[in-house]
């Protein structure tokens, strides 16, 4: 690859950063299984130990952070501004109300 290609492609080409973390519930501090965790660019679910992680692309100009919208049944739905692509994020979720 000429230096030209190299600099142009680190100019330009899209950027690949990851978003992480655990939703617990807030009442009692375990880890909430199948839980929706949605960004602007997707859907994915925590796995059994209440953990997700989303692997994001990006254009260079915009910024490593992203709103995070979580649901699960039973619980009163959550949402994470600002969360950043290098640090972990904890979500809790507060029961919902009984009917």
């Amino acid at each position: 690859m000429s230096r030209l290609a190299l600099l142009v492609c680190l100019l330009g080409c899209d950027h690949f950063y990851s978003v992480r973390g655990t939703v617990r519930s807030c009442a009692d501090r375990q880890p909430i299984a199948d839980a929706a965790v949605t960004t602007s660019k997707g859907t994915g679910r925590t796995d059994a130990n209440g953990e997700f992680k989303f692997v994001l692309n990006r254009p260079h100009s915009d910024i490593d952070t992203v709103t995070l919208d979580v649901q699960k049944d039973r619980f009163q739905p959550a949402k994470q501004p600002d969360v950043h692509s290098e640090k972990p994020v904890e979500i809790c979720l507060q029961p919902a109300p009984a009917p």
